[in-house]
């Protein structure tokens, strides 16, 4: 079985936060939630979170930006990209950005979770196996 993880939901739509929250929730981990990049920034300087959800479209700072600054600030976590205007320039920056997954909005509740899952399972492996 695999355990819980600290996840953090960062998209400016409240609702967005709460859903993902809800949903994530329900597989028992914990879930804390930011709507700004500088407080998500914030929450990832002040905890360790296995894994972030992060919405491409951020007011301030864009998405990239802040995925660029969380990878800085705690390689150790990793990225799901939201976004609800996916297009294949974001996705391959994304993902040489150090995200392992670009997922489009709205995401289904079974594909959030399956993706959040294998995300925790790899971690566990690679914690057990050392790396």
């Amino acid at each position: 079985m695999e355990l819980p993880a600290r996840v953090l939901v960062v998209d400016d739509e409240l609702i967005v936060c709460q859903s993902c929250a809800r949903i994530l929730a329900e597989d028992g981990h914990q879930v804390a939630a930011a709507q700004t990049g500088e407080e998500a920034l914030q929450k990832v300087q002040e905890d360790l979170f296995d894994v972030v959800l992060l919405d491409l479209r951020l007011p301030g700072c864009g998405g990239l930006r802040l995925l660029r600054a969380l990878r800085e600030a705690s390689p150790q976590t990793e990225v799901i990209v939201l976004t609800g205007y996916p297009t294949l320039e974001s996705a391959k920056e994304a993902i040489r950005l150090g995200a392992l997954e670009y997922v489009t909005k709205p995401v289904r509740p079974e594909i959030l979770r399956t993706v959040v899952a294998q995300i925790v399972a790899c971690k566990c492996w690679r914690l057990q196996e050392g790396r």
